[in-house]
């Protein structure tokens, strides 16, 4: 594990987390090398939004995959830049209503205990040369057609003006996988 003190260039990162003292993170970069990143106290990290905001002005590269609460504060916080609108943040409400919340029906006679939960929609965060947002979920039983979320998804691209606004399907074992990806310059 390399030790750094900032700032990162060309470093693709897939993954960060926080260290109990806030004093440094490690980053999980997509070559499978791990860096820790070592920062003063001045730019103590207190949880991983910050963390991914350190990473964000030091790194043209990274994608990080966050709750939808802290893609929100992540991006309520990240400074906008070309054309990235102001409210972004936004966009993560409109993201878990087009998809839906899990419903998988019944189970053994009674409403499943995952049915009501955005357990199952996975949002990344990250920069591509500039910002990108990645989300990535499963159809589940009784939701909306891929081609209804999919609609939902591009007119939320087109309210938030990104440059790229695309989907892909993945069938694994009888379960269709999506990715959308918005990308904005």
């Amino acid at each position: 594990m390399k030790t750094l003190f900032a700032p990162l260039r060309g470093v693709r990162i897939t993954n960060a987390a926080v260290t109990d003292d806030g004093k440094e993170f490690n980053l999980e970069c997509d070559d499978g090398q791990m860096i820790r990143l070592v920062r003063p106290e001045a730019n103590r990290v207190n949880n991983l939004v910050d963390a991914v905001l350190l990473v964000d002005k030091s790194s043209l590269h990274y994608k990080i995959e966050l709750s939808a609460n802290d893609a929100r504060k992540f991006l309520e916080r990240a400074e906008p830049y070309n054309y990235i609108p102001k409210n972004l943040s936004d966009i993560v409400n409109f993201i878990l209503n087009a998809i839906g919340p899990m419903n998988y029906g019944l189970c053994n006679g009674r409403p499943n205990p995952n049915n009501g939960s955005f357990s199952h929609i996975r949002i990344s965060v990250g920069n591509e040369g500039s910002r990108v947002i990645y989300v990535k979920s499963h159809r589940t039983t009784n939701s909306d057609p891929l081609k209804v979320i999919f609609s939902r998804l591009e007119a939320i691209g087109m309210k938030f003006h990104a440059d790229e606004n695309e989907g892909e399907v993945e069938t694994l074992m009888g379960t269709e996988y999506f990715t959308w990806r918005f990308w904005w310059d």
